[in-house]
């Protein structure tokens, strides 16, 4: 496949994915069809289908694109610096994607979905699983640092962490809300109240 076809291929499998999205979302995911992705994206049905076979393939790839959204959240994790900050502005930079209503909508749909499916299920437990691991690297340089307490299983901190992270999303989208600046620091040193020793610098 030459380059230039390449590059149309990706256009319209993206055009064809944000118009999944958007039905996925405004409908939810068992009451969209096909046709109506496809008069969504404003290309035949049949082209769709040359696309991806059915709505799980589409649900699939959008997990691929949940992982580049959050690989964008974990940038603070990747980065240089004291152990503590880092992720508290990881915290900061996820429950701020979170709390957007178009991704509290997918992620309820595409959790139930996940639920349903064994193999989609896998796509996302991978990419959480991925955000745990960089969690956790950076939680032991914080024990190193003082700055992190060393009880409890790491992997369940974070895990919990993400949890906590998640459920005050869905809290503040059954509420139609959102939070000020200063309301979503203090949600993120809650959150990181899970990680401090007694007189661990933030």
């Amino acid at each position: 496949m030459s380059k230039d076809r390449q590059q149309q291929v990706a256009a319209k499998r993206k055009q064809i994915l944000e118009a999944a999205l958007a039905c996925f979302i405004h409908k939810g995911f068992h009451q969209t069809g096909m046709r109506e992705i496809a008069d969504r994206a404003h290309i035949s049905v049949g082209n769709l289908y040359n696309h991806f076979p059915g709505k799980s393939e589409l649900v699939a790839e959008i997990a691929a694109l949940e992982s580049e959204e959050m690989a964008a959240c974990m940038q603070p994790l990747w980065e240089a610096g004291p152990a503590l900050p880092r992720l508290r502005r990881f915290v900061h930079a996820y429950l701020c994607s979170s709390m957007q209503f178009e991704n509290v909508m997918l992620t309820v749909e595409v959790i139930g979905e996940a639920l349903r499916n064994s193999a989609l299920g896998k796509l996302f437990t991978a990419n959480r699983l991925q955000v745990m691991h960089a969690m956790v690297a950076v939680m032991e340089q914080g024990i190193e640092e003082g700055t992190v307490s060393a009880e409890g299983q790491l992997q369940e901190v974070a895990s919990m962490m993400i949890d906590a992270i998640e459920g005050v999303a869905i809290r503040l989208g059954f509420q139609r809300r959102t939070l000020s600046e200063a309301e979503q620091w203090e949600q993120v040193d809650l959150c990181c109240r899970l990680l401090r020793t007694p007189g661990g610098a933030s």
